[in-house]
């Protein structure tokens, strides 16, 4: 059996890998991806129709739903264009505001620990979420999708969030889920450089949820017993105490003591 270390080793530098050759290759990617996705839509909504509650159907498939849907957009918009319409634009903060607020509407019917943290957490990253006029095309032949607002901050305050939320709700799922947040971090912060994070985002979370069906049902379950509640304690703190600092630097706090 591979140890895991190495395990999570490959599966970063696999989804380091595939991503950024999506990005650079759209055209190839597009139907690469296609035709993976036939290849295994039937599997995964089998497997979907297995889970033991109904909560955790209707969460993954309208997760998958919205981010297939942006991995797509994604592809045609960097197809053959050099701007963003507006209802591109609205498109992209639609589902990327809906993406946070059904994780919103599971931790209220969940109601796992310290769930009321992550709920102001969700509601802090929804607010600092600029309007869709702010979301555009890079200038450069990449033509990655960005969004101001997005910056380091946002970006990790989004991080904690959601291992805290993916802890809390789906434990047996943590430690695929951190390498999945964490390849599109070192891909936009540490190598591209650019505010390009959403479409790293949302190949890697979207590559996650087809071989999922590769995995063990039970890895899938809600609130899971045997979580570490320490750890449990710790995301949740370490993501609101975050926000909070988001939230200030968003309501210029700070600047009313200078």
């Amino acid at each position: 059996m591979m140890p895991l270390f190495l395990y999570q080793f490959i599966l970063l530098f696999f989804l380091i890998g595939i991503c950024e050759f999506f990005r650079k290759n759209v055209k190839i990617s597009f139907f690469l991806f296609t035709i993976f996705l036939i290849c295994t839509s039937h599997l995964y909504i089998y497997k979907i129709n297995n889970y033991n509650d109904y909560k955790a159907v209707w969460f993954t498939y309208t997760k998958l739903f919205l981010v297939l849907t942006s991995i797509y957009i994604g592809f045609f918009v960097r197809w053959n264009q050099n701007s963003l319409k507006n209802y591109q634009k609205i498109m992209i903060y639609s589902i990327f505001f809906l993406n946070i607020l059904i994780a919103l509407f599971l931790e209220l019917m969940v109601k796992a620990e310290f769930y009321q943290l992550n709920i102001f957490s969700a509601f802090v990253l929804l607010l600092s979420l600029n309007e869709y006029k702010s979301i555009n095309l890079s200038n450069d032949d990449s033509k990655d999708i960005e969004w101001n607002c997005i910056d380091k901050k946002y970006i990790i305050a989004y991080t904690l969030w959601n291992l805290s939320f993916v802890y809390s709700n789906f434990p047996g799922i943590i430690l695929q889920h951190s390498i999945v947040l964490l390849s599109p971090i070192l891909l936009s912060i540490f190598y591209a450089k650019k505010n390009n994070w959403l479409f790293y985002r949302s190949i890697s979370l979207g590559l996650f949820l087809l071989f999922s069906i590769y995995m063990d049902s039970s890895s899938i379950d809600l609130v899971k017993s045997g979580k570490n509640f320490k750890i449990e304690q710790i995301l949740a703190f370490s993501s609101f105490f975050f926000s909070l600092f988001l939230l200030s630097i968003k309501l210029k706090i700070f600047k009313l003591f200078r």
